[in-house]
């Protein structure tokens, strides 16, 4: 038997330690039930996941036993995306579309827990977490339409995919959307009709939810004309969209798109067709005030609820960041092309080396990103949702503290969080205003 010294060690540092202790005395009371030998089990990090997720606690008992290989692991490193294709592939082995499904879900939900892990263990870091949580949402979603593609009447499903946002940057966390545009090349009537109809499928199998977990959420808002335009939008549709006069907004969320999944090279060309359209020569003055606008707007009337912290949208939030990213890309994306990348950690690094800010500025706009997206992501992981904001004071928070390294003093959290807020804030108005 587990002792209890070694159970009130390993609860003492989880983060929700009541949630914990429940489910991890569930948990053994399962091993004795079952005969599975509970002393094999790494109780540190079994309690932390407990404490941590309450996604991947209903995932750890809904596969039981076989659990333990992904707790007990020795660290596995950043995955690649062919090991990690060929390990979601064992999905498709099942004739029946719904099954394959159903085992990519327990695959892509194991993989995630691996990550949660070795995150936990501080084998990996957020941005490391990051760019993993995203391949694994690459490769997922390229098992989907394999297995799609073996359906019959499906064999073609000629789409390419884009994806947009935290997803086209490597910069997913628990809780991410996936930001989504559907592609296809031809005018076909017919088959846009069949695409649209695959596509529509594609979305519901990714978001069904199951005892293992879902797959993901979805947000289809950024394709063309938003939720009034097609599910599925022909190259050239989108190359005109894109190459029409555009908002100032939709070159902002232009800066983060690429393909992921690649039917044809006809995608490359489109996107670097769109690519030359987004990165030409602006009127700085008139860009900055227009990404202002559109910032102080957002604030307003998304990143201020009352008595709460908005880490996304609000004071000092990581859209601050993103958006001194977007005014430098857009700006200066024409003259520096190693500006035209997708991930907001990248561009603030390039700006340092072309000259754009000093360095100390991009260090420490790198280091408060990591800080405010450590935050959002401890926030989403308990129930895999995509929040933003937290209470300014409340109880609740201790979990949250606790993940942040500052156990159970909420008051030093709180002011940790808002140093880096304030501190992001003051950046954003010595390089844009």
């Amino acid at each position: 038997m587990v002792s209890e010294k070694n159970i009130e060690v390993a609860l003492a540092q989880t983060w929700h330690e009541q949630t914990a202790r429940n489910s991890l005395e569930r948990w053994l009371k399962l091993c004795e039930q079952e005969n599975w030998n509970e002393q094999s089990v790494n109780l540190d990090v079994l309690a932390g996941i407990f404490g941590s997720s309450w996604y991947f606690t209903r995932y750890v008992f809904a596969v039981g036993e076989s659990a333990l290989s992904i707790i007990n692991q020795e660290p596995q490193g950043l995955p690649d995306y062919t090991n990690l294709g060929r390990q979601l592939a064992a999905c498709l082995i099942h004739d029946d579309f719904e099954a394959r499904v159903n085992q990519l879900r327990i695959l892509k939900n194991g993989m995630m827990l691996q990550y949660l892990v070795e995150y936990l263990q501080s084998r990996f870091s957020i941005e490391q977490l990051e760019y993993s949580l995203t391949l694994l949402a690459e490769v997922t979603l390229d098992m989907l339409i394999q297995s799609i593609r073996m359906l019959p009447g499906y064999e073609q499903f000629p789409v390419s995919v884009l994806a947009m946002g935290r997803m086209a940057g490597y910069e997913m966390t628990f809780g991410s959307d996936l930001d989504l545009i559907f592609l296809y090349d031809g005018k076909d009537q017919d088959l846009h009709e069949q695409l649209g109809k695959s596509a529509r499928m594609l979305l519901r199998m990714i978001a069904q939810p199951a005892s293992t977990g879902s797959l993901y959420e979805f947000d289809m808002r950024l394709r063309p004309h938003g939720n009034a335009g097609l599910l599925v939008t022909s190259y050239q549709s989108f190359k005109e969209y894109h190459e029409g006069s555009r908002d100032i907004w939709e070159r902002q969320m232009m800066t983060r798109c690429r393909p992921v999944i690649k039917y044809n090279d006809s995608v490359n060309i489109i996107m670097e067709t769109v690519n030359d359209s987004l990165y030409k020569p602006y009127d700085r003055q008139l860009l900055c005030k227009e990404i202002i606008s559109m910032r102080a707007r957002v604030q307003k009337e998304l990143g201020s609820p009352k008595g709460r912290y908005e880490i996304k949208r609000g004071f000092g939030g990581i859209m601050d960041i993103d958006f001194i990213s977007h005014y430098y890309q857009l700006g200066y994306g024409h003259q520096y092309r190693e500006l035209q990348v997708c991930s907001t950690r990248t561009a603030l690094e390039v700006m340092s080396k072309c000259g754009l800010i000093d360095r100390e500025t991009s260090v420490n706009l790198v280091a408060h990103y990591n800080y405010l997206k450590k935050t959002e992501m401890c926030l989403r992981l308990f129930d895999m949702k995509s929040v933003d904001s937290f209470k300014a004071m409340d109880s609740d928070n201790i979990a949250l503290s606790r993940a942040m390294g500052h156990g159970d003093n909420l008051n030093r959290f709180l002011d940790e969080f808002e140093t880096v807020t304030h501190s992001v804030r003051r950046i954003y108005e010595k390089v844009m205003i």
